[in-house]
């Protein structure tokens, strides 16, 4: 029966949709001049997702785990992300929805967090900001 379940699972539709929110404030954030970069502990490439979605015209870089053999929340990561996007981390955010992988992560490259908690999961986390919609990025700015 596991088995048969897998199988079926394996065979749905499974592609990404974004949230109604990320476009617009993509498009806010670029008409403001941020460099945008999306890192990601997949271990692929990004940009046919980026394509694939309408990110591509928003997004400065990618960066996937296997590129610095290094996943979310090692430093390395973060401190190769500051890199390409050629800012230092007393100028950058990472907005991201896991507080291990992502606040800590970024936390220890010195990246100021905010953790995208659309559905109260981290209610219990009060070490840093702690955002519902996209829309308040620009609150942190």
């Amino acid at each position: 029966m596991t088995l048969q379940i897998f199988t079926r699972v394996r065979q749905l539709d499974r592609r990404l949709v974004l949230f109604d929110d990320v476009l617009p404030v993509l498009e806010e954030l670029k008409a403001r001049s941020i460099v945008l970069g999306l890192i990601s502990n997949l271990s692929r490439r990004l940009d046919g997702y980026c394509n694939e979605l309408g990110l591509i015209k928003y997004i400065d870089f990618t960066l996937a785990s296997f590129e610095v053999d290094a996943e979310k929340s090692h430093p390395s990561i973060f401190l190769a992300a500051l890199e390409r996007a050629g800012v230092s981390s007393a100028d950058a955010i990472h907005v991201g929805d896991q507080y291990y992988a992502d606040v800590i992560g970024a936390r220890t490259a010195g990246i100021k967090p905010l953790l995208l908690d659309r559905n109260g999961f981290w209610e219990d986390v009060s070490d840093c900001s702690r955002i519902r919609s996209l829309w308040e990025i620009a609150g942190y700015l």
